[in-house]
Formats: C-alpha cells, sequence, structure tokens
C-alpha cells in the first residue's frame, strides 16, 4: 500500500496517494505506535503530501510532530533525523518562511555530509533544498556554487535522465535567468530539455495513459520558464530553440501511445513477436531504473546496465522498424533544419505555443500568452519568434467574428463554424506575418 502510495505522489496523481498514505500511518499507529521509525517515516510522507497539495496546516503540524518524536527516540545523529529536518524545512520553505527554514537546512546538510558522506542521495537532496532556499531568498551569490556542485556530483552518480538530476538543472537554470546570466542559462536549458526528453521517452514508454498525463503535467512549470526564456531573450538562437522545443513536445504523448499500440499489435504477429516483447521488456526495465537511480547498485554496475539497455532497445527499434512502420517514423528525429529544408521557397510555417509567462526573480505567474514561431526559408535568419501577447485579449477576436458571422449571415451551424475557426485563425496569422513581413 505504502509503495503503491509513493508510486502515484511520484507522478503527482495526489488525490489518488492521500487515501493510501492516510490509511497506512492509521494502520503502523495501531500496529507498531506512535514512536516506531515507520510510523513516523509515514507522518512524513503524508506532510511532504500535504505541501504538494497546499495543506500547509496539516503539513507543519505532522512535520513538527515526526522530527520532536524521532528525536527523542533515535537521538542528534540519526539519519532519520537528516531526513526528518529536511521535510521540516521544506515545509516552512513551501510556507516562505525562510527564516525558520534556514537553520534546518544548513545543519542538516553539514550532518549530512558527516554522517553519510558527500555522495550520499539523502546529502545531495539536503545541497539542493539549500540551493533552492538561497535561490528563493535572492542570495544568488550563496544559491550558485552549492547548485553547480550538485548538479556535477548528481550528474556524476545519478546521471542526466534522472529526476532528481533534472530537477537541479532546472533550479540552476532559473537562477541563471535571475541574474541575467542568458548565455549560462542557454547552455543549462539545452541540456536539461536534451534529458528530460530522453527521461520522457524512457518512462512513458512503461506508464498507462494516466501515468504519462501526470508526468507531462509536472513539467508544465518548466515549460512555462523555457518558453517565457525563449520569448524574453528572443533572438534567432532562441527561436530555433523554441522550435526544437516544439518538435519534440508537441504529440508527444500520442507518438508514444501510438507506438506502445503499434508494439502490441506487433506482438501478436508471430515474425517479430519475440522482438518485440523483448524490446517492451527492456524499455520497462529502463523506465524502472531511471527512476529508482542505483541505490543499492554499485555505481559503475548501474550505468553499464544503462549502456547495455539502451544498445538493445535501439537495435531492435532499428530491426523492428522495418516492419513496424510507426516505430520507424517515431525513431526519426525532426530538427528545425529539416522544417526549413521541407518548405518551398515561398511557404511560411506558423507554429503557436501558449504558456504562463514567468518572472524569473519572484516566480510570479504574470498571465496566458501566446506566441507565434514563423518559419520562412526566404528569410535571414529563417526562424522569428512572435510575442502575440495575451491569449485571454487575442481570443476576443475570434468572438468578435463569431458575433458578426450570426449577425451578418444566415447560414448552416456546420459551415457557420467552420467558418468563424478559419477566419479566427487568420486573424492570429495576420498579427504574426504582420510583425514578421511588415508592408
Amino acid at each position: 500500500m505504502a509503495n503503491l502510495a509513493s508510486l502515484y505522489k511520484s507522478q503527482g496523481q495526489y488525490a489518488k496517494a492521500q487515501p493510501l498514505l492516510e490509511e497506512t500511518l492509521r494502520r503502523r499507529r495501531k500496529v507498531l505506535g506512535e514512536a516506531h521509525p515507520s510510523t513516523l517515516n509515514s507522518m512524513a510522507t503524508l506532510a511532504g503530501l500535504y505541501i504538494y497539495q497546499g495543506q500547509f496546516t496539516k503539513a507543519l503540524r505532522f512535520s513538527k510532530n515526526a522530527l520532536r518524536r524521532t528525536r527523542k527516540i533515535l537521538g542528534e545523529n540519526h539519519p532519520d533525523i537528516l531526513t526528518q529536518m529536511n521535510n521540516l524545512a521544506w515545509v516552512y520553505l513551501s510556507m516562505r518562511q525562510y527564516e525558520m527554514a534556514q537553520p534546518l537546512f544548513e545543519i542538516s546538510l553539514r550532518r549530512s555530509k558527516v554522517i553519510l558522506g558527500e555522495n550520499h542521495p539523502e546529502t545531495l537532496t539536503s545541497m539542493n533544498n539549500l540551493g533552492r532556499l538561497y535561490l528563493s531568498m535572492g542570495q544568488y551569490a550563496k544559491a550558485q556554487p552549492i547548485l553547480e556542485e550538485t548538479l556535477w556530483r548528481k550528474l556524476k552518480r545519478l546521471g542526466g535522465n534522472h529526476p532528481s538530476t533534472l530537477l537541479t538543472m532546472s533550479l540552476l537554470a532559473t537562477l541563471h535567468l535571475s541574474i541575467g546570466s542568458w548565455n549560462e542559462a542557454d547552455l543549462v536549458w539545452r541540456s536539461y530539455l536534451f534529458h528530460k526528453n530522453r527521461f520522457l521517452n524512457q518512462v512513458l514508454w512503461a506508464a498507462d495513459e494516466r501515468t504519462r498525463n501526470s508526468y507531462l503535467a509536472q513539467e508544465k512549470r518548466n515549460n512555462n520558464t523555457l518558453l517565457s526564456y525563449y520569448q524574453a531573450r528572443n533572438t534567432p538562437e532562441s527561436a530555433q530553440e523554441a522550435l526544437l522545443f516544439s518538435l519534440t513536445r508537441k504529440g508527444l504523448l500520442l507518438k508514444v501511445s501510438s507506438e506502445v499500440m503499434a508494439l502490441a499489435r506487433a506482438s501478436a504477429d508471430l515474425a517479430v513477436k519475440d522482438k518485440a516483447t523483448a524490446l517492451a521488456a527492456f524499455r520497462q526495465e529502463a523506465a524502472q531504473r531511471t527512476l529508482a537511480g542505483p541505490k543499492k547498485m554499485k555505481l559503475k554496475a548501474f550505468h553499464a546496465r544503462m549502456r547495455v539497455l539502451e544498445g538493445r532497445i535501439g537495435k531492435l527499434e532499428a530491426e523492428l522498424g522495418r516492419s513496424v512502420q510507426k516505430l520507424a517514423r517515431g525513431n526519426k528525429a525532426i530538427k528545425p533544419a529539416n522544417v526549413i529544408m521541407s518548405l518551398g521557397a515561398n511557404e511560411v510555417l506558423l507554429d503557436f505555443l501558449a504558456y504562463t509567462e514567468v518572472e524569473f526573480k519572484t516566480g510570479n505567474m504574470n498571465g496566458n500568452k501566446l506566441m507565434a514561431i514563423v518559419v520562412a526559408p526566404s528569410r535571414d535568419p529563417p526562424i522569428a519568434l512572435v510575442p502575440l501577447g495575451d491569449l485571454e485579449l487575442i481570443s476576443l477576436g475570434p468572438l468578435s467574428y463569431k458575433f458578426d458571422f450570426r449577425s451578418l449571415f444566415q447560414i448552416p451551424g456546420s459551415l457557420k463554424n467552420r467558418l468563424v475557426v478559419i477566419l479566427a485563425f487568420w486573424w492570429i496569422i495576420s498579427i504574426a506575418t504582420e510583425v514578421v513581413f511588415p508592408i
């Protein structure tokens, strides 16, 4: 029950995780008692869930209680104390009570390095948390070296595709944006996007449809920050990066779902059944290992196994691609250069991206925006970004067209709706092309 709840929590399915965690805590209290370490861990896990749900009062009460009891039973230097201190500090950080969180994070990290070692996962979590706190407080000079060291150690121990590594990458990229280090931010965001896409491709394959949606929903905040960065910089390079983002993310869920279905159908074909079954098994193992990290497995053995899995997956995909067209098409990476080459000299491609604008220093949201990526081979540079402004205001344009059509013409409803959609898109496109190709 506890393992299933933790899985739901990691996938962002908090409504499913909560009753399971609450029931686990109730049973452990009854069977093991209030002071048992397993009961205290359940309290801490449930407090973490309450944080994600914004139930800070509950989270604070549970975290304080767990820390007090753990300290009384196990003493100051037990590893569980470090976890409980981090949990309580995280509640204070989430409530923006930074002065309460700081000493807890700092003490936890100092003790963790001594008790567990500098490369232990708990130590790396403590480093990440303290760097995040300094970032939230605007103490960038303190945050940067901690986050850089944390990222270096996580890359070495966990690899670039691990969720914990990706979290630190996103924090470091946000820090660079906050201090105006655009070039450094660009390097980190490129690395983040590359590894995040690899993570999603590995994990989404082995998940059901609801779980896939949960993983993508958790990525929404970073997507908004990334698109806000592209729009704020608005250079030919950032326009190209925005197009690459769109190419790799739009339709990702549909791509994976269709490939999974194609592989399932192929499993019924005796000619490729064994290869299809093996590919599914290797992808499942790769997903599980990506999420879990090395843990009890030695670091070199873990990375060696991941390389073996990636090699076998690539080989089987290439072999099956000859028989399963969806796999063959799905494994062809499309880059901005391919888009430019596919267009004629007088053709233009418009791609629209909706996002919530993020204020880099405060993290505040500034409303829903719309941008257009315009690809025109005849122009130099051939890719441009066009900010279109507030999404809510833009939506009034199609509504006004709809009102005009209803009042001026008596035409069938289905045809009317089609004309409204066409004109709405033409209205938005006219804004984008007018900026890029002024008359």
